[in-house]
C-alpha cells in the first residue's frame, strides 16, 4: 500500500510539473499520457471530453494533473516474492487452476481419471494479484471451464485451447485432444480467488501455449514475473 501511494504521489508531482509547462492541451496532456502511462488508450472517452473543453492556461494545468492522477490509480498491481509491487496493465489471458484430483476409473479400474476447474481472464480485467489472491475488476472471467479426462495426465495448453473455443453459456462441451471433456460451467467465483495461477496462455492457431509468466507492462517497460516468484498467499 506504501509503494502504491508513493507511485501516485510521484505520479502526481510529474502531473503538475508537466502541467506548469503544458501548452495546447493535445501536447500537453496527450503526449504526457502517452509517455507516463503507455498502456492506457489516449481515445478514451475522458480525452475525448478533454479535447473538446475550451479552457485556459490554468485549467489545462489543473485537467493535466488530475487526469493523470485519475489515470495512475486504475493500473493493476503484481506482488512477488521479494516484496517487490509491480503497477501498470497486465498482458494476455490469464488461466487459473483449482480442484485438481485423480479418481479411479470405474469403467476400467487399471485407469486413472482426471479432474480440474480452469477459470480464464483477460489480463486487463486483473485489479491486483497479492497474498490474498486475484482481485478481479469490473469485467467478468472469459469463462469457468470443467475438465475430465482419462488414462492421461491434463496438458493445460490444450484443455485452455479447447476451452476458449467453447461459445458463451452455460454448458457447452468440447474434446481435448487427450479425449477429455471439457464442459462450460458458470461462473461463481468470488474476489480474491484463491485459485492457482498457471500462466499466461497464448494463442497460436492450433499450437497455443501456457507461458508460466505474467507480462506487466509498467512505466518503465514491461517486466515479466514468474508464475513461481509471485507472492505466496496468506493463511486464511
Amino acid at each position: 500500500r506504501k509503494h502504491s501511494e508513493r507511485t501516485r504521489i510521484g505520479s502526481m508531482e510529474r502531473c503538475f510539473q508537466i502541467a506548469r509547462h503544458a501548452g495546447r492541451v493535445t501536447s500537453g496532456i496527450t503526449s504526457t499520457c502517452r509517455r507516463l502511462f503507455p498502456y492506457l488508450a489516449p481515445d478514451t472517452l475522458i480525452f475525448k471530453t478533454s479535447l473538446s473543453m475550451n479552457s485556459n492556461r490554468t485549467v489545462r494545468g489543473g485537467l493535466a494533473a488530475f487526469l493523470l492522477f485519475s489515470l495512475s490509480a486504475v493500473a493493476a498491481t503484481i506482488k512477488d516474492k521479494s516484496g517487490a509491487v509491480h503497477e501498470g496493465k497486465i498482458h494476455g489471458t490469464i488461466v487459473l487452476k483449482a480442484d485438481e484430483r485423480e479418481t479411479q476409473s470405474e469403467q476400467d479400474p487399471s485407469k486413472t481419471v482426471y479432474w480440474a476447474s480452469y477459470t480464464v481472464i483477460n489480463g486487463s480485467d486483473i485489479a491486483a494479484i497479492d497474498a490474498k489472491g486475484i482481485h478481479l475488476g469490473s469485467g467478468q472471467p472469459v469463462g469457468r471451464f470443467d475438465v475430465k479426462q482419462e488414462d492421461a495426465p491434463l496438458d493445460d495448453a490444450d484443455v485452455v485451447r479447447t476451452s476458449v473455443k467453447i461459445p458463451p453459456g452455460p454448458f457447452g462441451a468440447a474434446t481435448t485432444k487427450a479425449a477429455g471433456t471439457v464442459t462450460r460451467v458458470e461462473y461463481h467465483g468470488k474476489s480474491p480467488s484463491r485459485d492457482t495461477v498457471v500462466g499466461e496462455y497464448r494463442a497460436d492457431g492450433e499450437k497455443g501455449e501456457v507461458r508460466h509468466v505474467i507480462e506487466i507492462e509498467t512505466a518503465k517497460g514491461v517486466v515479466k514475473v514468474p508464475v513461481a516468484d509471485l507472492v505466496p498467499l496468506a493463511a486464511e
